[in-house]
């Protein structure tokens, strides 16, 4: 059977910058040069620069990093550059930013400017704009720019403490821990720790405080300090991140659609993350001492005769039909192609059904360069992984008045699983559906962890889920019917 798209490309580019640049600008003209490594393996290099300037007539720092990264997903090229620039003052507080990603020519710009108490922002997905104003937390930073106040502090063994900083990513503020611990191996300098959201990066210092190398263990990301020349000597890896990324399982599954009924084990070397026992799926329950979630999965009837007929605009489940930066459930497109699909049906699952069947025809090119592109970017271009077709699905399901939300998880290819979405549509229950595979009434095959809204910071949410449980993980399926 032809390798679909199972996509977990978009969540690591999500934390592939920011725990990076944590510790890489220093005060001077001089750029900082580092190759990215993934699993062992060179797949791009970063540079970053760190000057006295001017914003707006007042003295500040500004900071600068550029990052390029080049693997294969699916045997296909995937390249991906991101860029940020940034201004703050001597107390730290941010005058204005700038983050740029480029994947694959879609381009996203995330810009924000402190006005007053308030920091605006603006979001520009492909010519899509978001506009928001959030109010600015006194005493925070950029999260990027928390190195400077670990520096004030002064680095000291066993220091630990936390600080607030504005996450560009999910546009809003977080809690970013700090732990700071001698380096021990290498007789001076010192190794910090710092975690956000269960995710943790560990950072060499050496004495003079110069950033050596950072990690992202769970992930097998690093940053290595090296010369501009060794940086720039640089050819897209032929790295596979869908092989290198892949769950091994101890059982073939040849055809996952036919599986009714799965019980399984997902079994973390390392314990369960945090967030994951947060807020765990139906189905699913802790065991074995917390680092293992026994899944137990049967594959439901068509919901057709039960289901509520649309628009579905009751206040409990308003937040799942509101527009987002990726589903814009308001672009006119994306409102004509609802009516052409949905109709005159009032029958919410019929409805939903016409929609993820339709998706998964139109999506005729399996895109794995793609990033995360948006509902109206996939319908203009009929091509994409699973993140495509399922912020398509979700746009034209919130458009034609059902409620939809985001799936993620793990879906089974032989005797591997991969990190993979889906959509949830609100029938009367929440009723899943995967588009990419078009399936109207989803197998016992996949396994839940987590769902959403896709707004940012939603998304942030939903793909901060999966490298929760990315690395040190295996599946054990313990009864599958029918059964092979």
């Amino acid at each position: 059977m032809k390798r679909e798209n199972l996509s977990v490309a978009a969540a690591l580019l999500l934390l592939i910058a920011f725990p990076f640049e944590l510790f890489s600008g220093q005060n001077n003209t001089a750029a900082r040069w580092f190759n990215v490594m993934f699993k062992g393996v060179k797949v791009g290099y970063s540079r970053s620069l760190v000057l006295t300037a001017e914003y707006e007539g007042k003295l500040c720092k500004k900071t600068t990093n550029f990052m390029k990264i080049g693997l294969k997903r699916m045997g296909t090229g995937f390249d991906m550059d991101s860029s940020s620039s940034y201004y703050t003052g001597e107390d730290n507080t941010p005058l204005y930013f700038r983050y740029t990603e480029n994947q694959d020519k879609q381009l996203k710009i995330t810009e924000g400017k402190l006005n007053g108490e308030n920091l605006d922002l603006t979001v520009n997905l492909a010519g899509e704009i978001l506009r928001k104003s959030v109010k600015y937390e006194k005493g925070a930073c950029l999260a990027d720019s928390a190195e400077d106040i670990i520096k004030k502090r002064g680095l000291k063994d066993k220091d630990s403490f936390t600080l607030r900083v504005f996450n560009n990513d999910s546009l809003s503020f977080d809690d970013l821990k700090i732990r700071v611990n001698a380096d021990k191996d290498k007789k001076n300098g010192y190794i910090i720790e710092a975690d956000i959201r269960g995710i943790a990066t560990m950072h060499q210092i050496s004495a003079d405080n110069e950033l050596l190398k950072s990690s992202v263990p769970r992930l097998g990301l690093e940053m290595v300090r090296v010369s501009e020349k060794e940086a720039l000597a640089f050819i897209v890896s032929e790295l596979d991140l869908m092989d290198a990324t892949a769950l091994r399982s101890n059982r073939s599954i040849p055809d996952f659609k036919k599986v009714t009924f799965m019980k399984a084990e997902i079994v973390f070397s390392l314990g369960l993350p945090a967030a994951i026992l947060e807020k765990l799926p139906a189905g699913v329950v802790v065991v074995k001492e917390k680092n293992t979630l026994l899944v137990t999965n049967r594959k439901k009837t068509a919901g057709e005769e039960k289901a509520l007929n649309r628009p579905i605009f009751t206040k409990e489940f308003q937040p799942y039909l509101v527009p987002t930066v990726y589903e814009q459930s308001n672009d006119r497109g994306i409102i004509e192609k609802a009516v052409e699909l949905a109709g005159d049906e009032p029958n919410s699952y019929r409805a939903a059904k016409k929609i993820t069947q339709w998706v998964y025809s139109h999506m005729r090119k399996k895109n794995y360069s793609a990033g995360f592109s948006s509902a109206k970017e996939a319908l203009a271009s009929g091509e994409g992984d699973c993140t495509e077709h399922s912020v398509l699905a979700s746009a034209l399901l919130k458009a034609s008045g059902i409620p939809s939300r985001i799936a993620a998880g793990l879906a089974p290819i032989g005797d591997r699983f991969y990190y993979h979405m889906w959509v949830e549509a609100y029938t009367g229950e929440w009723t899943a559906m995967d588009p990419t595979f078009n399936e109207v009434v989803l197998d016992a095959a996949h396994i839940k962890l987590s769902d959403g809204v896709l707004d940012e910071q939603g998304r942030y949410d939903l793909l901060l889920s999966v490298l929760q449980y990315f690395d040190r993980v295996s599946v054990n399926i313990i009864a599958i019917e029918p059964d092979k």
